[in-house]
């Protein structure tokens, strides 16, 4: 998967740049709040709720001017998504955390001027999953760490970005980058599967959750992810960049 989502971002680069009048090329890493949110886990109260867990994404990031105050930014991610979950049944406590690993590719509209100062971002965000271990723990002794639960969660996920920002311009065409930027899935991250499917093999708590609602009903419903966060990048921009500051 992390193949395929290389070729598509070294693609989508060479496509986009083919018209670009300046292009910034750099390194990014961005500190996120990140979740799973399903309405089966949110109605159940204190069996099963979430809590607040964190993760991290680096990677290349590149933006393409097509004027001096718009353009495309295109980055290649390798993120960590963490989402955890706390209940109890009022007897015992457990708590359960989904770490799963995706490789990002937002291809996102770039407001702002090319040589430095405010920007806003906004589009898709293309996501390959190439990994989920679950750790969990409970006061009954049930206790698991690193169990591969892959399976229960789709290979493909497309997100809505939404981001702002700062390029602060330090020398000789270099660019530190601060911003937020927050996402929302807009596809089903967690797999579907019948009654029998779901219960012939060991899933995960969120797997197992989405599919039954509050009063035990099966009744699936989607898992949406979403984080958001602060992004800080260091690029260097080829192009006409020097004309604005020389």
């Amino acid at each position: 998967m992390k193949k395929i989502s290389t070729v598509l971002f070294i693609c989508c680069m060479l496509f986009i740049s083919a018209s670009a009048q300046e292009f910034r090329v750099g390194g990014k890493f961005a500190y996120n709040s990140t979740w799973l949110f399903n309405t089966n886990v949110s109605d159940k109260g204190d069996i099963i709720d979430n809590a607040s867990a964190f993760g991290t994404s680096f990677g290349l990031t590149t933006t393409f001017y097509f004027s001096e105050e718009a353009g495309v930014s295109l980055d290649l991610l390798f993120a960590s998504h963490n989402a955890k979950f706390k209940g109890t049944d009022g007897v015992n406590t457990g708590e359960a955390t989904e770490k799963m690993s995706y490789t990002d590719i937002p291809v996102l509209f770039h407001l702002g001027a090319s040589d430095g100062g405010g920007y806003v971002e906004v589009g898709p965000q293309f996501s390959f999953l190439s990994g989920v271990k679950e750790d969990l723990s409970s006061s009954s002794g049930i206790n698991s760490s690193g169990v591969d639960y892959k399976g229960d969660f789709n290979n493909m996920n497309i997100a809505a970005i939404l981001g702002f920002g700062y390029d602060f311009y330090l020398a000789d065409n270099w660019f530190v980058t601060a911003g937020l930027r927050f996402g929302y899935g807009l596809g089903d991250a967690t797999k579907e599967f019948s009654e029998t499917e779901l219960n012939s093999v060991d899933r995960s708590v969120i797997s197992e959750n989405a599919h039954y609602d509050a009063t035990g009903n099966f009744k699936y419903v989607a898992t949406h992810r979403a984080f958001g966060g602060l992004n800080i990048g260091v690029s260097y921009q080829l192009g006409t960049a020097s004309r604005h500051r020389n």
